[in-house]
């Protein structure tokens, strides 16, 4: 026993003089052997194993491409079964998890490659070899079908698995290759592998033998240590064995030396690397894959959250659940999770589970792809992941540019201009579709691309009956809608088609235009264009009102202006005398008149333009009035319904929700309105959820096409009492219960309504005891504050007897200004600081 104790103590000095002398031993894999030994078999998964020498990807987030024999990459898909010898490669933020046909798992990381050079059959050919060309790969050993043994390939060790969850990593940096394997449970065997043949071997001094044993032996790395090796370090050891090996006397010396160098260290993981290996506990083949999600919360009403059905659980009897949000690098964005039950020990399911693309920070999470894990709890208080699939979060329309030069053509079979072209750059994996109508809305060609829009569209200028369509002016209008709702829709107003011996058209720089004197859009430009500028008598160019008055003339002889300004200003005349303080907003139509010197009168179709100086009309309303965002499913979201009427489209809005100070607490915007309504969640733009008994209001502001804006009347609606789950308890939170200055009496009408109200909820929670705790702002002695805080705490406890809650349930703090919720440098911050909490804790 003594002779045991003294050689444990030589190697914990050994091993202190190896970190004395910063030798840090970096170790990962160009041949891993996974031997993986269980205790019992797991139960039948619900994805289903591949069979025979066979690999399948049961799970994939963003790019990840597939090439079996020396094919190209191609683009996997889940389900895929794999043969030998193929390889698989994830992109950034990318990952994928596959199975092979003895249950284990393996999920390789972003910017990995991974080569299958090996799969095992059955239960006699059970062996499997993998390299891990470069990147990161976690893996569940599980024995389902039967047990297997599993070989991984690196650059630089070779590892026996005998436990069942580790970590790889092959890292590339400076030039030199960086190994690692990290080790959650049971043992992993690592041996250098430093690329020396067996012949060699037998031709060194037998001196060197034991350290040929050494190496073959390796060390074993049990759960909760790591193992690290660089490609520097190999070549350093190889370079010292060729040395030795050539001496013509190896002394003692040179042996302890060798075997020190050889000897691989276990070190104990950071808590970094522990949260790496906890990736592994959602590694699993028992989930449902659930489809692709696409989403685009940019306020327009499609699409603008995560609703996760949940009807096939109904029949279930639920003890809880969670639905789990992570990013593509698996850190959890967003836990959304069951409350907890007082009246019965099942917990409540919804039909529907909704996200609303928030994070644990109260922002919009940004596009990307996210992974989305639904769990139920089980009778014995542990969660199973029940589904699993991707949310692919879009904002941005489906991009669409073109390029037309000719807005007239003459498809009259004379070779000149007889199609339109348009050249179209638009985006490939949308489904497109184009309508061509006339001027008063009647579709007479339709036109549906899957994935395969035109680089080059032409018109022959027929219709879908064959025939060519009459003259005029036709509207082209380009619509795309990608899988998250995302919408680009592109109009063409001024094409025209003209099969008359002489030609003539009218464009103009702005189709709306407000002559208004603020600067924007006063004027419209016209740009007459003609088949034929010469030979012209007299010119008129003309626009008219709906009722196809005169608004305004423009006339000449023999020269046509390239441009033409109006400034809005009516003719003089009739027009003028009805109209003394300018044209009215609504729809005008202008036209161009020529008459050349053969006599040959030539027109331009009539085209339309909106004179719009009139301001949106809005009206707000928002449900409910009594708004609660505290998780309980009632009123949690205050429905936001602005309705807006103008003669153009809206180009800009923008919604505020304000405190009853006027402090602005939540923006709105966007550039398309929303569809009928948006909702809200209670929190600012920084994350703060609104104050229980507050009041606040909401302002909704647009901006037409014509650059004029208005605002729409202050819309109120109050604050519920909101009971909160924390870390302590429930909670509630109130900073406008009004006491006298400097003492403890309570005040104002507003005050005991709010205690009212909190006395009604109390009730509702019989089994739970209650601790009220008072804050003030940071103004005055401390000391003082602390027994003011309390005496505060204990005049609203008073009240509340009074209102028939049990005193037995309450008990009183004051913190002073201890605890501040805001900042004490302004009046509004103070007023919030200044508040009394309540905390309910079941008994």
């Amino acid at each position: 026993m003594l002779q045991r104790t003294n050689m444990i103590n030589n190697k914990k000095n050994s091993f202190r003089k190896f970190y004395k002398k910063n030798i840090i031993f970096l170790l990962f894999l160009l041949a891993i052997s996974v031997v993986v030994q269980q205790c019992t078999t797991e139960a039948q998964p619900t994805i289903k194993l591949p069979e025979g020498k066979k690999a399948k990807i049961i799970f994939i987030v963003g790019d990840v491409y597939i090439r079996t024999s020396n094919n190209d990459w191609q683009k996997a898909e889940i389900g895929k079964l794999l043969p030998e010898g193929s390889e698989i490669k994830t992109g950034n933020n990318s990952f994928c998890e596959i199975v092979v046909s003895s249950g284990t798992i393996f999920r390789l990381k972003d910017n990995s490659i991974l080569h299958l050079t090996s799969l095992a059959k059955n239960q006699q050919e059970n062996k499997t070899k993998i390299k891990l060309v470069k990147g990161e790969l976690l893996s569940k050993v599980k024995k389902i079908a039967y047990k297997g043994q599993y070989e991984i390939d690196t650059s630089t060790a070779i590892l026996g698995v005998r436990g069942t969850e580790f970590y790889v990593k092959e890292e590339v940096s400076s030039g030199s290759t960086l190994n690692k394997v990290i080790v959650q449970q049971g043992r992993v065997n690592v041996r250098l592998n430093l690329g020396i043949n067996h012949s060699y071997w037998e031709s060194i001094p037998s001196k060197l033998k034991s350290i040929k044993h050494k190496l073959e032996r390796g060390i074993n790395v049990r759960g909760g240590y790591k193992i690290e090796v660089t490609s520097q370090k190999i070549e350093e050891i190889n370079n010292l064995i060729i040395k030795i090996s050539k001496q013509p006397t190896i002394t003692k010396e040179d042996i302890n030396k060798l075997k020190e160098e050889v000897s691989l260290k276990p070190q104990q993981l950071s808590i970094d690397e522990w949260k790496i290996l906890s990736q592994l506990k959602d590694l699993t083949l028992n989930f449902v894959k659930g489809k692709t999600r696409y989403v685009s919360p940019n306020f327009d009403g499609i699409r603008d959250s995560l609703l996760l059905n949940t009807e096939k659980y109904e029949n279930e009897k639920i003890y809880g659940w969670k639905l789990l949000i992570k990013d593509s690098n698996l850190n959890i964005q967003r836990e959304i999770k069951s409350r907890i039950n007082d009246e019965s020990k099942y917990a409540y399911l919804p039909k529907q589970i909704v996200w609303n693309m928030i994070n644990e920070r109260g922002k919009i999470v940004p596009d990307g792809d996210y992974i989305y894990e639904f769990y139920t709890l089980s009778k014995k208080r542990f969660f199973v992941l029940r589904e699993k699939g991707v949310v692919v979060v879009d904002t941005i329309p489906p991009m669409f540019s073109y390029n037309l030069k000719d807005t007239m053509f003459s498809p009259n079979g004379d070779n000149i201009k007889d199609q339109l072209k348009i050249k179209i750059n638009a985006e490939r994996s949308i489904d497109w579709t184009c309508t061509i109508t006339t001027t008063e809305g009647i579709i007479v060609k339709a036109y549906e691309w899957k994935n395969s829009i035109p680089t080059n569209f032409t018109w022959d200028g027929k219709g879908d009956n064959g025939e060519v369509l009459p003259d005029g002016v036709y509207l082209f209008t380009f619509r795309g809608t990608d899988k998250a709702g995302n919408t680009t829709v592109v109009k063409l107003n001024e094409i025209t088609l003209d099969t008359r011996q002489r030609q003539a058209s009218v464009d103009v720089d702005h189709p709306i235009f407000s002559p208004n004197g603020d600067d924007k859009l006063d004027t419209v430009t016209f740009k007459p264009i003609l088949s034929d500028r010469y030979r012209i008598d007299t010119w008129d160019f003309i626009i008219q009102t709906e009722k196809g008055e005169t608004a305004r003339r423009f006339r000449g002889r023999r020269y046509i202006p390239e441009k033409i300004v109006w400034d809005g200003k009516p003719q003089k005349g009739k027009i003028s005398d009805e109209y003394p303080d300018g044209l009215p907003s609504g729809k005008y139509y202008y036209f161009m008149k020529i008459i050349y010197r053969s006599g040959v009168n030539t027109y331009s179709f009539k085209k339309e333009l909106i004179l719009d100086i009139t301001p949106p009309k809005i009206t707000l309303d928002v449900e409910p009035k009594l708004f609660s965002p505290d998780g309980d499913g009632e009123n949690d979201r205050l429905i936001i319904r602005p309705k807006v009427e103008d003669l153009t489209p809206i180009i800009s809005w923008k919604a505020t929700i304000y405190t009853s100070s006027d402090k602005p607490f939540k923006f709105f915007n966007g550039t398309k309105l929303p569809d009928k309504e948006f909702y809200w969640d209670g929190k600012s733009d920084d994350g703060q959820l609104v104050d229980s008994g507050e009041d606040y209001y909401v302002i909704f502001q647009a901006t037409d096409s014509g650059y004029n804006t208005s605002t729409s009347e202050k819309v109120p609606f109050s604050i519920d009492i909101l009971v909160i789950p924390t870390e302590r308890g429930l909670k509630i939170r109130v900073s406008n219960i009004e006491f006298g200055f400097n003492n403890a009496y309570l005040r104002g009408k507003k005050t005991f309504e709010i205690l009212d109200k909190i006395a009604q909820v109390l009730k509702k929670y019989k089994k739970y005891s209650i601790i009220i705790e008072g804050h003030t702002d940071s103004t005055g002695d401390e000391n003082y504050n602390i027994k003011l805080s309390k005496r505060r705490a204990e005049a609203v406890g008073k009240y509340l007897i009074s209102k028939g809650i049990d005193p037995k349930r309450l008990s009183y703090k004051g913190y002073g200004s201890r605890y501040p919720i805001d900042s004490n440098e302004t009046a509004e911050g103070r007023a919030r600081n200044r508040r009394v909490e309540f905390i309910l804790i079941k008994k």
